[in-house]
Formats: C-alpha cells, structure tokens, sequence
C-alpha cells in the first residue's frame, strides 16, 4: 500500500519547506570542497607525507654519531635538517645540544689520526 505524498508544508505564504532545505543544502555545498578540492587536497597530503619520510631518512642519516657531532657546523646542519623535518611534519623539533664528549674534530684522538696520515 503506497502512502499518499504529502503537500509541501508552508513556512510562509511564499516559501515551502521544499524551497528552505534546498536552499540550505546550495549553501552547505558551497562551504564543502568540491571532488576536485578534495582531490587536490589528497594528493597534496600524500606528497607532503612522501617528503617528510625523504627528509626523515636524510635527518637519520645526519643524527647518526661521527656525522653531527663531528662539528659545530655539522650540528648546525641536523639542526637545520631537523627543523625542516618538523614542520613537514608539523610536530616540534629536537634539536640536539653541544655533544657530552665535545665535537670529533676537536677530540685528541682524532687529532692523532690526522698526523699518522701526514
């Protein structure tokens, strides 16, 4: 038994209810991203994702002991490296300090190394 269609309700003597919730829907589209922003929006945040794990493996890379704490200038380079890594990541960096045992280059023992070479 199919029910019978009920007249659209009036709001007013000119606007049905019909006419209201269309008219709200067109606005709610409007605020939404169309397909194609979303589409954009996805494909960025995948790229986004994709550099910041090229990044990571460059900031493992530079983090590891000989590479930045062999100089203030090497330190300076992960703490740059770091600090691009965190805001692709949009997290807070970790930058590192001054090394406990000082920087290789200035270590006795890499001194030594140095004249046996020469």
């Amino acid at each position: 038994m199919k029910e019978p269609t009920p007249p659209p309700y009036r709001l007013s003597s000119s606007r049905s209810l019909d006419e209201l919730v269309a008219e709200k829907y067109a606005a709610l589209n409007e605020a939404r991203p169309s397909t194609e922003d979303a589409r954009v929006a996805a494909r960025v945040s995948a790229e986004r994702a994709l550099l910041a794990a090229k990044l990571r493996d460059l900031v493992e890379i530079q983090a590891r002991a000989g590479n930045w704490d062999f100089s203030a200038y090497t330190r300076g380079m992960f703490n740059g490296m770091e600090l691009m890594l965190a805001v692709a990541e949009d997290l807070e960096p970790r930058y590192r300090d001054y090394p406990d045992g000082g920087y290789v280059v200035d270590r006795p023992s890499f001194n030594l190394s140095q004249e046996r070479e020469d």
